[in-house]
């Protein structure tokens, strides 16, 4: 492959164009430093002599364009042209001068940027240390007309022309006029790249090498600037027909810019942009005067009118059509053009005019006179429109990317709410994301058929398990054999494999007898693939045929790249339908590139099948409705313009077809194992990774999410299910599946159905296939997926997310049986409802990446996205399973708890998110369901307090506080700052309460700063950074600040990590044994997640609203007390006349509340008293919450009075 093929294949695969120019650099850059010259290089990227016609051609089409490019009467590109029509016809005509340099003509600001450009300014700059100018580091202002970048290059190259001068005088006194142009071009072209060199290392804090930066870069610049200047000084002596181009000053300029810009591209390789050829073509056009005609300006405005083609289009297609140029030039119309004339712009039918006045004889004198305003008025249908559009976007960024497709059904009018039935294509492209777990299927259990899913052959774990029982060293050795096989067989084939065969032939010869049997199934395991590929379209016959027949001991040889004299480590895999060419590079392990072929193959054919549905129902729909869906057209896409992320390919019984669908469509076809890995995103993601997996992969997680989900499920699914009794069957089924045959062969069913990979375990972990192939292989993907340290809690979570949709699936597909489907359907039907209970790979262009940086973003909107979908679609059952399930165990607790104190007391997070209650006076909890619980329960608990107390201030302020922290959820805050925020505002967004508790004293050193529940491992850690840093350090922590920032990138297992700790150092005797008081959450932790604290502490209701209410109070008195100590009366006076001093005594209330933080504080560290006795973590714990009920009481007492005081 030459490196133009290489070029080629890198845009293919859809490099930038920034990353292709930086590889073709380097590429150029090794050759020159290996000693190949300009035309070799030339030739190695694939241009050589063959490609000067093309050239030529460009060139002199483009001469005559030129020419009528100067007969228009004014400086104006096309571009700019057609802004100004279609201003004029949009009811809001801008003058040509505003078209020409904008509203606002800024002339310095086009002279600064023309000056620093110049060689004086970058030699100023150079010699300064300056580095580069913004001049040269900013391109062009997005609203820069064609104009004012003519008037900044105009500057740059008037205030360069006496060096030109200069330099030109030198070469002519030399050796004449070519050579004076040569030098003209030489001299200021080397000493530019020089300079620019330099000031580039300056800017990157590199140091500046004139002489290395002039012979590497000033000697090659000055050479091609001297032959683009001799090219043009040579073009006008140049003879056509007997006459020199010069005779004439129109050719003349034509013949000098079409030498100019020709030279140009040969050596940079790259045409010139239609804006650049235009400013070149009135700089030199500059040095004489011209009279203008308007023949050219009315004829492409005719070819407007009638074709609709605009004028820069016209002049793009002259260039590679000369019939058009010879048209545009000699015709009144165009030929190629032909078909479009049937398309005139129709004529708009002017409507009565509207009376405005009084008089009819001013109505008529106004009847040629738009008073109307420019602007569109807001009309409904307007509104409507623009709410339609705002609605589309919302749930296409936020919520579905997958949403054009269902869009695109709703528009070919197809019934896009299902029953128990086959899916419809929505759904299908839905269920692409559990395909994983299909390839898994292949290489865990059996091959399949494509139409039926019906087991076929055997997998590649049963074919490998013996070789993979004996070890690591055995499997290594088998995957020889299957090399050195396939080695053999290429060789007789003619094709470079880079074995050795005669060694080949002999390991293969020896280890035969052991391995040929099972190399023969490994044969038969990859035709099977081959034939899902062939009986799903993928291929064709022909080439399954061709592929077979060739390929009888087939592996893939993927082969070790080397960069710089290194093995490169390449990801993925290769394409297993690309022929082979050979090589000598080593390959790797045949069995590794089996298991990433199934996955690619298998995903790729489901994924192929969708889009063919898809272009199908288009297909279907326009026939009906020929006007129906006019921006999707199935294209060539060798000749197309259309933009590459609007096309999209399909195998249409293995032939390949390009349809232009737009971004949206496309997108919508793509997994979330297929989302690009971004730098920033995966340094950014990382907390909110490690977070994630803190939170969910503990049992404080598994058991409550057990409970949502059942409840969840008894109103969003199609089959009837009962909360708890089928979760736990579901469960039984998961855990005894292997010692049950039925079962296992239910399971079975599920993993190829599609309905995994949708809980939110599977969020960060898309691609199953990523592990080593002897983990793969030995464990099958499915269950590698669980391993390392935290395997026994990803198994639990795993299992807590998986028993309702398991049930789900098995009721849904014994449904789908018995109402007639077939067994492909029903699974399908069965899969794509249990992952629909809750789909979190479901999600929005832009919210896909908010939830990388911030863990459980994508499970708040769905969550509440499929309980809109359940009301909308059953409105009346979800009604009465929620009135079931929700409102009557709500209204039970809420009877159990209203005049409870204790209830009363707990922090509202709390109330909202768990139902309360109490077993011999201990305090537990249950979870509500997500979304619908907290939103439901909450509400009825607000309104039967409404009802009781009649006070509706208390369900307005409810219902504020409730909006508040459930808008909490959806800040795109990045988990990686926001603890960081957090410390900064002293306010914790998850609590709504204080980081560091208002009645902690604000001047104690760092370290102090902590409470009973710091961890002590944390606080060690904060006494060692402290003691580097200094206490008063800018980088010095709080113990309290770092605890917050670890828990909340490491969630619940960073807080069992430093449970383990903390108890390790004291038992190592590192820290001395504080004797913390009992913590009366429980240390098991299942029971752990249910379990209240007996007093809340500081989280208490009524003392966060104690100090919210004291904030503004206190602020207040402070007030007064500066402005007496500075002396200022009159603002003295002002401020007493509105001092809150009936509420001072809220501050006599504050001190007392210190005063018990103080002494829970002197108890926390006490270890024995004054006699000598030691205390207990009972009786600390006892005195601690003592004192904390005191603390409770002082505050409720505040606010009762400052209470009665407002009723007043």
């Amino acid at each position: 492959m030459n490196l133009a093929e290489r070029e080629q294949k890198l845009n293919d695969a859809g490099f930038s164009q920034k990353e292709i120019a930086d590889w073709k650099k380097e590429k150029i850059q090794k050759l020159n430093g290996a000693g190949f010259n300009n035309q070799e290089i030339l030739e190695a990227f694939g241009t050589t002599n063959n490609n000067k016609k093309v050239y030529q051609d460009y060139f002199s089409d483009i001469k005559k364009q030129i020419i009528n490019e100067y007969e228009t009467e004014e400086i104006v590109s096309p571009d700019d042209e057609m802004l100004y029509q279609s201003k004029i016809q949009e009811g809001d005509p801008l003058t040509l001068k505003e078209v020409v340099v904008g509203k606002q003509f800024d002339g310095d600001a086009i002279l600064k940027r023309g000056y620093g450009k110049t060689l004086y300014d970058m030699t100023t700059r150079l010699a300064k240390g300056e580095g580069l100018s913004e001049e040269l580091l900013n391109p062009e202002p997005e609203d820069y007309t064609w104009f004012e970048g003519l008037l900044e290059r105009g500057t740059t190259i008037g205030l360069e022309l006496p060096i030109y001068g200069l330099s030109f005088l030198g070469g002519n006194l030399a050796g004449g006029p070519i050579p004076g142009a040569v030098a003209a071009g030489a001299i200021p072209g080397a000493a530019r790249a020089t300079i620019v060199k330099g000031l580039e290392q300056q800017s990157y804090g590199e140091p500046v090498t004139i002489l290395k930066n002039f012979l590497q870069e000033g000697l090659k610049e000055g050479a091609k600037q001297g032959l683009t200047f001799a090219a043009t000084a040579i073009a006008p002596q140049l003879r056509v027909g007997g006459t020199k181009l010069a005779d004439k000053y129109i050719t003349r300029v034509a013949s000098q810019l079409t030498a100019f810009e020709g030279v140009g591209a040969v050596l940079n390789q790259q045409l010139p942009t239609l804006k650049e050829f235009s400013y070149s073509a009135v700089l030199f056009g500059g040095l004489g005067a011209v009279q203008p005609r308007k023949t050219m300006e009315d004829r492409t405005k005719k070819i407007f009118i009638d074709t609709g083609k605009k004028p820069n289009q016209v002049f793009n297609e002259a260039i590679t059509n000369k019939r058009i140029l010879e048209d545009v030039a000699s015709r009144s119309y165009i030929r190629d053009y032909a078909k479009l004339l049937e398309r005139k712009t129709p004529e708009k039918k002017i409507k009565e005019p509207d009376k405005i006045f009084k008089d009819e004889l001013a109505n008529k004198a106004a009847e040629n006179i738009v008073l109307k305003p420019r602007v569109e008025p807001l009309t409904v249908s307007r509104l409507k429109e623009m709410g339609s559009t705002v609605k589309r976007k919302s749930i296409i960024e936020g919520i579905d990317n997958k949403y054009p497709i269902l869009e695109t059904m709703r528009k070919a009018k197809v019934n896009t709410k299902t029953g128990i039935e086959k899916l419809n294509l929505y759904e299908q492209a839905r269920i692409m994301e559990g395909m994983p777990n299909r390839a898994a299927y292949f290489i865990e259990y059996n091959t399949l058929n494509a139409k039926t899913l019906g087991d076929k052959g055997l997998g590649l774990k049963e074919i490998t398990k013996d070789i993979v029982k004996e070890g690591k060293n055995k499997t290594q050795l088998f995957e020889t054999y299957l090399s050195n096989r396939r080695a053999i067989e290429l060789n007789n084939r003619g094709i470079e494999t880079g074995f050795n065969i005669e060694t080949a032939k002999q390991f293969t010869n020896k280890y035969k007898k052991t391995f040929e049997a099972k190399a023969k199934q490994t044969d038969k395991y990859q035709r099977e693939l081959l034939e899902y590929a062939r009986d799903g379209g993928f291929i064709t016959k022909e080439a399954f045929t061709a592929m077979t027949e060739a390929n009888k001991n087939y592996v893939t040889f993927a082969r070790e790249l080397i960069q710089d004299g290194k093995p490169v480590v390449a990801e993925g895999s290769v394409n297993p339908f690309k022929p082979i060419k050979g090589a000598k590079l080593r390959v790797y392990p045949p069995l590794e590139q089996m298991v990433k072929n199934t996955n690619t193959i298998v995903n790729a054919v489901e994924r192929n099948k969708v889009k063919i549905n898809f272009v199908d129902l288009v297909e279907k729909t326009k026939k009906k409705d020929p006007n129906s869906f006019p921006f999707i057209n199935k294209v060539n896409p060798k000749t197309t313009k259309k933009p590459k992320e609007d096309l999209m390919t399909v195998r249409r019984d293995g032939k390949l077809e390009t349809w232009d669908v737009g971004k949206d469509i496309k997108t919508a076809f793509t997994t979330l194992d297929q989302q690009g890995s971004n730098m920033l995103y995966n340094y950014l993601g990382a907390p909110a990774r490690t977070l994630r997996a803190g939170a969910i992969l503990i049992p404080d997680f598994a058991v409550p999410n057990f409970f949502r989900d059942t409840m969840q499920a008894s109103f969003l699914n199609k089959v009837g299910f009962i909360p708890i009794q089928d979760s736990l069957i579901g469960a039984f089924n998961i855990i005894t599946k292997g010692n049950r045959k039925k079962t296992m062969e239910m399971y079975k069913k599920y993993v190829k159905s599609g309905g995994m990979q949708s809980t939110l375990l599977a969020v960060d972990k898309p691609n199953i296939f990523d592990g080593k192939v002897y983990d793969i292989l030995s464990k099958g993907p499915v269950r590698n997926s669980n391993r390392g340290m935290l395997a026994p809690f990803r198994a639990l979570t795993q299992l807590s997310e998986e028993m309702t949709r398991f049930r789900i699936f098995e009721k849904t597909y014994k449904r789908a049986i018995e109402k007639g489907l077939t067994e492909k359907q029903a699974m399908e039907r069965g899969g794509f409802e249990a992952r629909n209970l809750l789909d979190y790979a479901k999600r929005g262009s832009l919210g896909n990446n908010i939830n990388r940086l911030v863990p459980f973003w994508n499970a708040r909107v769905q969550g509440l996205t499929r309980l809109y979908e359940a009301f909308r679609d059953t409105p009346a059952r979800t009604t009465a399973m929620i009135g079931a399930y929700v409102a009557i165990p709500t209204i039970g607790f809420y009877m159990l708890n209203y005049d409870d104190a204790d209830y009363r007391d707990e922090p509202e997070w709390l109330k909202q998110n768990y139902y309360y209650f109490k077993i011999n006076d201990k305090p537990y909890r249950f979870p509500k369901p997500f979304e619908v619980g907290t939103f439901v329960s909450s509400v009825i608990e607000k309104s039967l307090d409404w009802v009781r107390t009649n006070e509706p201030q208390e369900w307005s302020r409810f219902a504020k506080q409730f909006f508040i922290n459930n808008a909490k959820g959806f800040y795109p805050i990045p988990t990686s700052v926001r603890p960081l925020m957090e410390n900064f505002a002293n306010y914790s967004i998850f609590r709504d309460a204080p980081v560091v508790p208002k009645s902690l004293d604000k001047n104690l050193s760092n370290k102090f700063y902590y409470t009973e529940y710091t961890s002590e491992t944390i606080k060690l850690f904060s006494e060692i950074v402290n003691g580097i840093v200094g206490d008063d350090s800018f980088l010095a922590m709080k113990p309290i600040h770092a605890e917050n920032v670890f828990r909340s990138w490491t969630g619940g297992l960073g807080r069992y990590a430093l449970d383990i700790l903390d108890y390790a150092l004291i038992k190592a005797k590192i820290i001395d044994d504080p004797i913390k008081p009992t913590d009366t959450l429980s240390k098991i932790p299942v029971i752990r997640a249910f379990d209240v604290r007996d007093v809340p502490g500081y989280s208490s209701t009524a003392l966060t609203r104690f100090f919210e209410e004291l904030e503004p109070i206190e602020k207040a008195f402070n007030d007064i007390d500066l402005l007496k100590k500075t002396g200022q009366i009159e603002e003295l006076e002002k401020v007493l006349k509105t001092a809150p001093y009936d509420k001072k005594f809220m501050m006599t209330y504050k001190k007392s509340i210190k005063e018990l933080d103080k002494s829970i504080r002197q108890i926390y560290n006490t270890k024995e008293l004054a006699d000598g006795t030691k205390l207990t973590p009972d009786e600390k714990r006892e005195l601690i919450d003592n004192q904390y009920r005191l603390m409770i009481n002082f505050a409720k007492q505040a606010l009762n009075s400052l209470d009665k005081m407002k009723d007043k």
